[in-house]
C-alpha cells in the first residue's frame, strides 16, 4: 500500500464519492469497504468538535475550502484531517468537490518531528561557540545567542530590536547592506567588518551571512560572526615587521606572488610591490636552478621543512643575483602558501671570487718559488759534484758527499710541495720511501735491503725539512757504518701516528753502536745536526739496540703542529 496517511477522492455535488486515487482505493479495499457512489458521511463521521450543520453549510457556499476532523465509522480509532475544495467546470459552474484526507497520526508525527527539528536548531543556535544573530527584513535584530551578547556586552533586553546600524561601524554600513541584499537573494556571503560594542569598543569580525526562510518566503537573514580582532592585530604586527625588514620577504600561493615587501620589490627592480603581485616565481629563476627550485617548491607544498638553499634569480632588468633562500610552508589568508626570506649574497660571491682568483695566483707563485728553490738546490748539488770530481782526498770527498745528500733531501721536500695539490703539507710516508731509494741508489749496496712500514702522515714544510735531514743522516749512517762492503743486511724504516703524536724509527741489523755511545756528547757534524733538528721539532729521541739485540735503532717522537 502507498501513502495511507494521505488519501484523495472526488465528490459530486451531493457529497457522494465518485472516484478515488490508488492510495484511497487500496486503503478501503484492505477493510473490504464499499465506497464508490456512497455518501461521504456514510463512510466517515465528523468529530465531536465539528458541527455537522455548520460544516455542510460552509460547503454550500462553493467558494472556499472547508476543513475539519473525521473518523472512519468502521474503525472509530482511525482519524483524519479532512480538507474539501470546491471544483468547477470549464464554464465556471460548480461541479462537485475534491477531498483530501491526512491521517491524524501522521500529523502528530510531523508535528513531533517539527518540534524535534526546532529543538535541535535552537540547541545549535544557542550553544554554538560562535556568535549568531537573526535580523528581520526591517534591519532590526530578532534574536541572538549568548556568545553574541558576550561579544557586544549587551543584555538580550537591550539588544533585541536594535538596528544593525547601531552595531556596525558607520564606514561598513554600505558594505553590510550590499551583502545583506545578496544574502536575501539566497547567495551565502562572507566578508569582514568592524562592530561597535556597548562600551564603544571596536571589534574586527568575519561575517558569514545567509537568508532566513519561512517556507518559500524569505523573512530575514542569519549571521555567524568570528572575532578576528587579535588575529588582525597579529597580522598588522607581522606586516609591520616584514615591511621594515631590510631583506626581501615574499609569499607565494600556487607559485605566484601574493605578498612581497618593499625590500623585495627593490631587489627585483620593481617600482612597487604591487607590480610583482600575481607574477609567477619561476619567471625569475635562472635556468640552471629551475629544476632544483621546482623540486623544493613541491616538497614545501607538502608541508616539508627544508634547509636554506642557494640559487640565482634574474631581476626585471635581467640582472643575475645570487641568493640564499630560507623557505617554509605557511597558511596565508586561509590557503597553503610558501614564505621565503632572501639573503642577497651577490656582492659576497663577487668578493669570494676575487679572493679565490687571488689565492690561485698566489698558489701558482708559491709553486714557482718551490720549483726555483729546488732547482737552485740542484745547482748547488751539481757544484758540489764538480768539486767532488776534482778532490783526491777521500775525507774531503765524504764531507762533500754528505753535504750533497743533505741538500738533496731538502730539495726533495720542495719538489713534493710544488708537485702536490697542497702547498702547505706533504705526505711524509711517500717522501721517506723516495728519500731512502735515492740514498740506496747513491751507495749501490745490493746486499742491503730496505723495509718500509709507513703510515700516511701529512706534515707541514716546517716539520718536513727537519725530519728529512734527520732521516738522511740516519739512513746514510746505516749504509756507511752498519755494514762492511760485502755484508748482507737490512734497514727498517717506520712511520706511525697516534692522534697528533708522530713516531719515526730507523733501525738496522748491522754491527751496532758502542755500549758507551751518547748522542748528546758526540761532536760529529751529523750527530750535531740531529741534536739541533730534534730541538727544533721539540722531539724526544734516542739510540737503542736494534732488532733481536743486533744493530742500532734510532727513535724520534714529536707532536704535529696544530
Amino acid at each position: 500500500m502507498g501513502n495511507s496517511y494521505l488519501l484523495t477522492c472526488d465528490l459530486d455535488a451531493q457529497l457522494n464519492i465518485i472516484s478515488a486515487d490508488q492510495d484511497f482505493s487500496g486503503y478501503f479495499n484492505s477493510f473490504d469497504l464499499e465506497y464508490i457512489q456512497v455518501p461521504l458521511f456514510d463512510v466517515f463521521k465528523l468529530s465531536d468538535h465539528d458541527n455537522p450543520d455548520s460544516f455542510i453549510e460552509d460547503l454550500a457556499h462553493h467558494d472556499r475550502p472547508v476543513k475539519g476532523f473525521i473518523t472512519l465509522k468502521a474503525r472509530p480509532n482511525t482519524s483524519f484531517e479532512i480538507s474539501i475544495f470546491p471544483k468547477r467546470d470549464d464554464t465556471g459552474a460548480h461541479c462537485g468537490f475534491h477531498c483530501v484526507l491526512i491521517s491524524e497520526s501522521r500529523i502528530l508525527s510531523l508535528e513531533e518531528n517539527l518540534y524535534k527539528s526546532e529543538q535541535q536548531f535552537y540547541s545549535i543556535f544557542n550553544n554554538n561557540p560562535l556568535p549568531i544573530y537573526d535580523f528581520g527584513l526591517d534591519g532590526l535584530l530578532r534574536g541572538c545567542n549568548q556568545r553574541l551578547l558576550d561579544l557586544t556586552g549587551y543584555s538580550f533586553q537591550e539588544i533585541k530590536g536594535i538596528s544593525y546600524k547601531e552595531m556596525v561601524a558607520p564606514e561598513f554600513h554600505a558594505l553590510t547592506e550590499e551583502h545583506t541584499y545578496e544574502a536575501l537573494k539566497g547567495i551565502s556571503q562572507k566578508y569582514e567588518l568592524e562592530i561597535i560594542t556597548k562600551d564603544k569598543q571596536r571589534r574586527k569580525v568575519r561575517v558569514t551571512k545567509f537568508s532566513k526562510n519561512y517556507g518559500h518566503e524569505v523573512v530575514g537573514v542569519y549571521g555567524v560572526l568570528e572575532d578576528i580582532t587579535e588575529q588582525k592585530a597579529s597580522e598588522e604586527r607581522w606586516k609591520l615587521l616584514v615591511q621594515q625588514n631590510p631583506q626581501p620577504v615574499q609569499i607565494f600561493c600556487e607559485d605566484k606572488f601574493v605578498y612581497i615587501n618593499s625590500a623585495g620589490a627593490e631587489f627585483y627592480g620593481a617600482r612597487s610591490p604591487e607590480e610583482l603581485i600575481g607574477k609567477n616565481l619561476y619567471d625569475f629563476v635562472h635556468s640552471d636552478y629551475y629544476e632544483m627550485l621546482q623540486a623544493r617548491g613541491d616538497a614545501l607544498k607538502q608541508g616539508q621543512h627544508l634547509p636554506p638553499a642557494e640559487s640565482i634569480l634574474v631581476t626585471l632588468n635581467g640582472e643575475k643575483r645570487n641568493i640564499i633562500a630560507h623557505s617554509r610552508p605557511i597558511i596565508y589568508k586561509g590557503k597553503r602558501a610558501i614564505q621565503a626570506v632572501l639573503n642577497d649574497i651577490t656582492e659576497y660571491k663577487k668578493q669570494q671570487q676575487i679572493i679565490q682568483d687571488s689565492l690561485a695566483e698566489k698558489e701558482t707563485l708559491l709553486k714557482e718559488i718551490h720549483h726555483r728553490v729546488k732547482n737552485n738546490l740542484a745547482v748547488i748539488s751539481g757544484l758540489l759534484e764538480l768539486q767532488i770530481l776534482r778532490v783526491e782526498d777521500a775525507t774531503v770527498t765524504h764531507v762533500l758527499r754528505d753535504s750533497q745528500h743533505r741538500i738533496h733531501s731538502i730539495a726533495m721536500v720542495h719538489q713534493k710541495l710544488y708537485q702536490s695539490e697542497s702547498l702547505h703539507h706533504i705526505e711524509m710516508g711517500e717522501y721517506l720511501e723516495n728519500l731512502a731509494q735515492s740514498i740506496n741508489t747513491t751507495y749501490s749496496r745490493d746486499g742491503v735491503t730496505i723495509h718500509y712500514s709507513l703510515s700516511n702522515v701529512m706534515v707541514t714544510i716546517e716539520e718536513a725539512i727537519p725530519c728529512s735531514l734527520i732521516m738522511n743522516e740516519l739512513i746514510v749512517n746505516s749504509y756507511k757504518h752498519a755494514f762492511s762492503d760485502d755484508q748482507v743486511g737490512n734497514i727498517y724504516i717506520s712511520l706511525t701516528q697516534h692522534e697528533d703524536q708522530i713516531t719515526l724509527t730507523v733501525s738496522d741489523d748491522g754491527c751496532g753502536m758502542p755500549d758507551d755511545f751518547d748522542l748528546s756528547k758526540t761532536q760529529s757534524l751529523g750527530t750535531t745536526l740531529i741534536n739541533v733538528l730534534c730541538q727544533q721539532l721539540s722531539a724526544e729521541s734516542g739510540y737503542t739496540k736494534g732488532p733481536n739485540g743486533k744493530g742500532t735503532l734510532f727513535e724520534l717522537s714529536f707532536s704535529l703542529d696544530s
